[in-house]
């Protein structure tokens, strides 16, 4: 790194200047060096799942960097009391990426080892930087600006791996250190964030997951022992087969596990579609809908969303005589899901289904209306309240998104 105040020739003929800068250092030089010129290069050494144990020695596996580290590391929690030879002890500072994974884009996930001794194990890539460079700056410029590069490197069919050599040659482009440090404390920050509001995401899903149990525990009784008063689904579902054409009137919507999305938020296959008078069935506010054929997999939901059009292989139903929300904890819950499986009928598992009638078979043991109400207005506080961390999630990703596009080149 040139250490005079001049911007040096960049390695890189496409060399630019970051679209976003903090303001005192918006004038500042820039710096472009392969990574091999700016840190230290070596690799991890041993170590697998099965040399784990309760306590004994910290250590950190490859495996580690997709289920447990994703990003920063603030507690190790892995030990080992494996004895090796010649075992790899980090330094603290030290960015550990994974050499193997099982897509291309794995191999980039890099996180910052925050103390030393740790035992970092076989197929990770160790990459202790030089002075004049952040870790956690380089960490992060790593797993997202050289993301795409880094996986054109790898090679491999069920394992992809990545190899040393390739990733020393990676061209970095990085600002002064202080700028350096700058950039990285605010994104951790903003990823501080992020985690406290999907922490409070989690807690409020478990505690409505509890809810769903209660809710659940005497139908669950009925099913196992045929004690208490169950009614047929049918005496609160009235199937309805409403079909119109894609004509404007109605947005084209889908059904998935998330609910009801408007279709141009996931993949549209409409352009595959010749027939223009394509039949499809007509949903609105409040039915239950489903997906006879994906039942299994938790494809069912009451319509929040409004009128709208999807493919006729949903089902839907009219809702009456007992309370919507109170019903939705019902039909939502695992234990339900389970339960509807041994209505399935089919020979191959993907085509496997629950019909509708089948579907209005089964029975469940309610409460009172005056009950239901009262749960059903407890779920509803949880579902706005999680609505609107899930925004703030899905804003604060976004914003972190933009930074990382616009403060690294």
């Amino acid at each position: 790194m040139s250490e005079n105040n001049e911007i040096k020739e960049p390695l890189n003929k496409n060399y630019k200047v970051p679209k976003l800068r903090f303001d005192k250092f918006k004038n500042d030089n820039l710096n472009c060096d392969i990574l091999s010129q700016i840190a230290t290069l070596s690799k991890g050494n041993g170590l697998s799942k099965d040399d784990l144990s309760q306590d004994g020695n910290k250590c950190i596996l490859y495996g580690e960097l997709y289920t447990r580290y994703l990003g920063y590391i603030d507690t190790i929690i892995s030990k080992t009391k494996t004895i090796l030879s010649k075992p790899k002890l980090s330094k603290s500072g030290d960015i550990i990426m994974p050499l193997s994974g099982e897509t291309p884009t794995d191999i980039s996930n890099s996180a910052v080892v925050p103390e030393d001794n740790v035992i970092l194990g076989g197929d990770l890539l160790v990459i202790t930087p030089k002075k004049n460079i952040d870790s956690l700056f380089l960490s992060l410029y790593l797993s997202n600006c050289k993301k795409k590069e880094i996986a054109k490197k790898s090679c491999g069919i069920s394992i992809i791996h990545s190899h040393k050599e390739d990733i020393a040659k990676l061209t970095i482009n990085y600002p002064s250190l202080a700028e350096q440090y700058y950039i990285s404390t605010f994104l951790k920050k903003l990823t501080k964030k992020t985690d406290i509001v999907l922490k409070k995401i989690d807690i409020l899903k478990k505690y409505k997951e509890g809810i769903k149990k209660y809710v659940m525990k005497d139908t669950i009784k009925f099913w196992k022992t045929g004690i208490g008063n169950a009614i047929e689904l049918k005496n609160y579902l009235f199937e309805k087969n409403e079909y119109g054409v894609k004509n404007g009137l109605y947005p084209h919507i889908t059904l998935s596990t998330e609910g009801i999305t408007d279709k141009s938020e996931r993949y549209d296959r409409d352009f595959l579609v010749k027939n223009e008078d394509k039949k499809y069935k007509i949903t609105h506010l409040n039915q239950l809908c489903y997906n006879p054929a994906n039942l299994k997999f938790g494809v069912i939901c009451i319509n929040k969303y409004g009128d709208g059009i999807f493919s006729p292989i949903y089902s839907t139903f009219d809702i009456n005589n007992i309370v919507i929300d109170y019903l939705e904890l019902i039909i939502t819950s695992n234990d339900f899901i389970n339960y509807s499986m041994k209505y399935q009928q089919g020979t191959v598992f993907e085509r496997m289904a629950v019909s509708s009638n089948d579907l209005c078979k089964i029975k469940i043991v309610t409460t009172s209306f005056d009950e239901q109400q009262r749960i059903a207005k407890v779920a509803d506080t949880l579902n706005k309240k999680i609505s609107k961390l899930e925004d703030e999630l899905l804003n604060l990703k976004h914003l972190k998104s933009t930074l990382l596009n616009s403060m690294f080149i």
